[in-house]
């Protein structure tokens, strides 16, 4: 065997006598991975989270683990303890972390006071609807009653009916996982929480949404008691119909819709300059060439904003803290701050948004209207012009 092979059997072989606990019988998730900077598999109560060598630093912050508590953090070569904090999202802050062992792969487990695969808490519980297809049994209830076979319907096709479930307390909770009746059929909604059933919260809105699919998984974070789904858009001949209305109260694995951002005057894309992954790279507007550094995945926040992820770097839509009107923004790694966090307000023009900065409370804007290709993404109060409406595109 060439020298080379044997030293890297040789090394495989230690990663794996000292790190086997993390991919022997473990599952991937319960979160999506970030090409090559990190990734996640678990296994009973803990979740083990792999940083690759696009991953920089000693420090790690996972996404939120609802209302679990963590019980161990540890370095799972040596079987150390490491450092840790719990924020107020659930999500837990690791540092002191070894990347110097396995630079390749450095694992870390976290271990929870529960499972990590999450259960679904709405089942069985007191589900109501504004309609309902009562003549064949097609019952609200019939969305919490853990089957598929059965199913919700409302009385007519007319969008705008709606469906709720009382989790008889105020929860935290992940994220929900919608069963709809027909496959391949573009249901448009949107996902709501309320503690007293009188004021509600966005927590996931799908108006927009080209997704197919009759499996919908959205995470999110939230504080909750009633969860409501409203269907705001149906295909010709479809009705709103569930057949399954799941909610979690502990980390799932979302499906990761992929957006390109296209802005309404000028038909071009927002896009990372370059396909640069350093910190500070500017946004500017491109034409579609279906470029990583074109793609955004949309994370939530606590507040019902997102953080607008970069498909390619994994960095967010940054805005610049203290940067005047005006500023360009750019990417950035995250630093759970508000400037990183995008508010997403439906445009008077349909299937258009405009984003608009948490901090600032200003929009992204392409620069003087301009329609030019490499003209700068900027932050600008909103004014209704179509350089600040944005359709977000599932591709």
């Amino acid at each position: 065997m060439p020298a080379a092979q044997a030293d890297l059997v040789r090394r495989i072989g230690a990663f794996m006598s000292s790190c086997g606990s993390a991919v022997y019988g473990t599952r991937g998730g319960p979160w999506q991975p970030v090409d090559g900077q990190y990734g996640f598999t678990s296994r009973g109560d803990t979740f083990y989270a792999h940083l690759l060598p696009g991953y920089s630093g000693t420090s790690f912050t996972t996404p939120s683990i609802g209302d679990g508590q963590v019980t161990r953090v540890f370095d799972v070569a040596t079987g150390a303890a490491l450092s840790h904090s719990v924020d107020a999202a659930g999500r837990v802050t690791i540092v002191g972390i070894d990347r110097a062992r396995n630079p390749e792969d450095s694992v870390v487990g976290v271990v929870l006071d529960r499972s990590v695969q999450p259960n679904d808490i709405a089942a069985g519980r007191t589900a109501t609807a504004d309609s309902q297809e009562t003549g064949k049994s097609n019952t609200a209830a019939k969305a919490v009653d853990s089957s598929t076979s059965t199913r919700w319907c409302a009385a007519d096709g007319r969008a705008g009916h709606w469906l709720k479930v009382d989790l008889g307390a105020t929860k935290p909770i992940t994220g929900v996982r919608i069963a709809w009746e027909l496959d391949a059929k573009n249901y448009r909604y949107r996902v709501e929480g309320s503690t007293d059933n009188a004021t509600w919260t966005s927590l996931s809105d799908r108006t927009g949404t080209s997704s197919t699919r009759q499996v919908q998984v959205l995470a999110f974070t939230a504080q909750a008691r009633y969860v409501r789904v409203t269907v705001t858009g149906l295909p010709s001949g479809v009705w709103a119909s569930i057949r399954n209305l799941e909610v979690y109260d502990r980390p799932i694995t979302a499906d990761v819709e992929v957006f390109k951002l296209v802005n309404r005057k000028s038909g071009k894309v927002l896009d990372i300059n370059g396909a640069s992954t350093a910190d500070g790279a500017v946004a500017i507007q491109w034409p579609d060439t279906g470029g990583t550094n074109q793609r955004f995945t949309l994370t939530p926040n606590p507040d019902g904003s997102h953080r607008l992820v970069n498909a390619r770097s994994g960095k967010l839509l940054n805005s610049p803290g203290g940067s005047a009107q005006g500023a360009q923004l750019d990417q950035w790694s995250d630093t759970d701050s508000d400037n990183q966090w995008w508010t997403l307000v439906p445009s008077s023009t349909d299937g258009y948004h405009r984003i608009v900065n948490v901090r600032t409370g200003w929009c992204v804007d392409v620069d003087s209207g301009s329609t030019a290709d490499g003209a700068r993404i900027v932050q600008c109060p909103g004014n209704g012009g179509a350089n600040q409406d944005w359709q977000l595109v599932a591709v």
